[in-house]
C-alpha cells in the first residue's frame, strides 16, 4: 500500500482537484482571488497516506536531515510571525514540509529511477493531450478533466490568455493548471526532473 500511495501521489502532481476556502483575507475589492485562498488538494492527502503508511521511511529520513529542518522551522517560524497574512503563509509552509517530506522518504525508500519516471510521463501525457486539445480547438473539454482541475474556459472570454500566431488567434492552453505559465512551468520542470534523480 506504501509504494501504491507514493505512485499515486507522482501520477496526481500536476491535477488541481481541491477543496478551497475563503477566509476575509482572500478577497481583494471583494473579489475571490486564488492564491489568497487556502485549498487542500487530493494530490496532497495521497502525500500524507502516503507517508503514513512509509512511517519508517519518513521517520529515518527526519532523523538524517534534523539539523535542516531545525533551522527551516526556525526560517518559517520568522516568516510567518511577520507575514502580512499569517493564514496563508501558515498554510504555504506546511505544502513545503509537506513535499519535502514525501520528497526525502521516496528518496529513503530507494524506489527505482524507472518507476518514478513512468508514473510522472503518465500524468504528462494527460496534461500534455489535454493542452494541445484546447489550444487546437479553443475551449476546454470538461467532464472528467473538471475533476481534475481544469476550468471552464472559452477564447471569446476577456480574462482568457490568448496568442496570435499568423495573423490567427489561439487560446494559450490552461490543461489542469490555473495559468499558462503555471502549465510552462510544470513542463520545463518535467523535462529536466529524470536527469536530477540520482538514484538508480
Amino acid at each position: 500500500m506504501g509504494r501504491l500511495l507514493i505512485f499515486l501521489g507522482l501520477i496526481f502532481i500536476p491535477f488541481q482537484l481541491g477543496l478551497h476556502f475563503w477566509p476575509a483575507s482572500s478577497y481583494v475589492a471583494g473579489f475571490k482571488i486564488d492564491y489568497l485562498s487556502p485549498t487542500i488538494y487530493l494530490t496532497e492527502i495521497i502525500f500524507v497516506l502516503a507517508l503514513i503508511s512509509n512511517s519508517q521511511y519518513l521517520k529515518k529520513h527526519l532523523i538524517n536531515n534534523q539539523n535542516h529542518y531545525k533551522f527551516l522551522l526556525l526560517i518559517s517560524t520568522l516568516n510567518i510571525i511577520i507575514s502580512i497574512n499569517p493564514l496563508i503563509t501558515f498554510v504555504s509552509w506546511l505544502k513545503i514540509y509537506l513535499y519535502l517530506t514525501f520528497t526525502g522518504t521516496l528518496n529513503e525508500r530507494k524506489i527505482s529511477k524507472t518507476q518514478i519516471v513512468n508514473s510522472l510521463i503518465f500524468s504528462a501525457t494527460i496534461v500534455l493531450i489535454l493542452a494541445n486539445f484546447q489550444f487546437f480547438t479553443g475551449k476546454s473539454f470538461g467532464s472528467i478533466f473538471y475533476l481534475l482541475g481544469e476550468r471552464k474556459i472559452n477564447i471569446s472570454d476577456t480574462f482568457v490568455a490568448k496568442q496570435e500566431i499568423f495573423g490567427n488567434l489561439y487560446l494559450r492552453p490552461y490543461s489542469t493548471f490555473s495559468h499558462p505559465n503555471s502549465l510552462s512551468g510544470y513542463l520545463i520542470i518535467f523535462m529536466f526532473l529524470p536527469g536530477a534523480i540520482t538514484w538508480k
